[in-house]
């Protein structure tokens, strides 16, 4: 027998696959309000928020996520990217280089490598290039940027 809960993670599930965030973000709040210490749900919520590009709104969610459960890379990764598209690039950084000693990833590396290239940091973003193409040799994206 499956459990409520259960059915209640796949009807999320199935909500945001559809793309009706704004559905799952409700059910998620309900979800939450009955599990607050449930690092798994804050995630998910953070990561409803940020495919409806709110940025803003994701970034508590995944920071709520990640101190309930330090260390979640996947967690990390996101909250770096909503830090970016907000601007705050010393927070995505700081946020990516914390994810990819977690779990390094050609995306992550290339996602922070861009940043130090349009900072004038050339000799890193080199280096987070480099990195990517280690992890995924074929990476066009990160072998178009080396050169």
């Amino acid at each position: 027998m499956i459990r409520n809960e259960d059915n209640s993670k796949d009807a999320i599930g199935a909500l945001c696959d559809s793309g009706n965030f704004d559905a799952a973000i409700e059910a998620l709040a309900r979800e939450i309000a009955n599990a607050p210490l449930n690092a798994r749900l804050w995630a998910r919520m953070g990561w409803c928020k940020f495919s409806k590009r709110d940025f803003r709104g994701a970034i508590p969610d995944f920071t709520k996520a990640l101190s309930l459960k330090p260390g979640g890379a996947t967690t990390l990764y996101f909250r770096a990217r909503s830090w970016e598209e907000i601007g705050e690039l010393a927070n995505a950084v700081a946020d990516y280089s914390e994810s990819l000693k977690i779990k390094p990833r050609a995306d992550a590396f290339i996602a922070r490598g861009l940043i130090y290239k349009y900072s004038n940091r050339t000799t890193e973003a080199a280096s987070d290039f480099e990195s990517a193409l280690q992890l995924e040799p074929d990476n066009e994206v990160a072998a178009s940027l080396l050169r």
